[in-house]
């Protein structure tokens, strides 16, 4: 069976390097925040999200802590198809090496912007939530780690499977159970009081991406990115 994905050098150290750079300073900046005094007035928040404002369930925060266990889901997938013959050894290195690059972007990016408390978290506009509020990670609420790390995980698990194995009848259900978690994260989240509705949903959406493009530039197939000369120009093209 051939491997839908490739590495190179040319490809990879770059990447590896900005993705590790990322993480790192995401994780400085993350350790850098400070608890900033009380949150700002509810009618700064986005309309939609206000009503979630105060919102402290402790329960659900659990629960979306033991639901996100699912990002081992793709590895373990990864080391079954290595088992079975479907992938050789080099094939599993560069799964694996999407999938380290696919977190560190996903972590370090997130952790930035969360550094920059554009908002606290939901049960800060409240009286609950015990020590957390003590907590100087729960002056930034934006955007949420969870759903980001859960639809990263998706996606990845989604479009690896699907060109793994092209023909597979199983794919719908991959892409539905993927999803599915992923989906129920995210609204425990905000369930939680740990998250807005817009934290989550630019969670999802960052994620998806990040998990898209880092397997979309490690196609085989041809003319993904290269040269194209015309009369008169000169440039570079990329396939999607």
């Amino acid at each position: 069976m051939a491997n839908p994905y490739e590495k190179s050098l040319s490809l990879d150290v770059p990447l590896s390097v900005g993705a590790l750079t990322l993480f790192l300073a995401g994780q400085y900046s993350f350790q850098q925040m400070e608890i900033s005094g009380d949150p700002r007035a509810k009618e700064d928040l986005m309309p939609w999200d206000r009503p979630f404002a105060g919102t402290w369930n402790p329960t659900a925060g659990t629960v979306s802590n033991v639901l996100s266990v699912f990002v081992v889901a793709p590895f373990a997938m990864g080391a079954l198809a290595w088992k079975e013959g479907d992938m050789t050894g080099s094939d599993y290195g560069t799964f694996l090496l999407m999938a380290v690059q696919i977190v560190a972007i996903e972590n370090g990016l997130n952790l930035a912007c969360r550094s920059l408390k554009v908002w606290p978290r939901p049960f800060m506009y409240g009286r609950e939530g015990g020590s957390a509020r003590d907590d100087p990670e729960a002056q930034g609420s934006f955007y949420s780690g969870h759903s980001s790390a859960a639809f990263a995980t998706a996606v990845f698990t989604g479009i690896w499977f699907q060109k793994m194995y092209p023909n597979s009848s199983w794919t719908p259900w991959v892409w539905g159970a993927s999803l599915g978690v992923a989906t129920t994260v995210a609204i425990l989240r905000v369930a939680a009081g740990k998250h807005f509705p817009s934290d989550v949903i630019v969670g999802a959406l960052v994620g998806s991406a990040i998990s898209y493009s880092v397997l979309k530039i490690h196609e085989t197939e041809e003319n993904q990115l290269g040269l194209a000369a015309f009369p008169g120009w000169i440039g570079l093209q990329y396939k999607f």
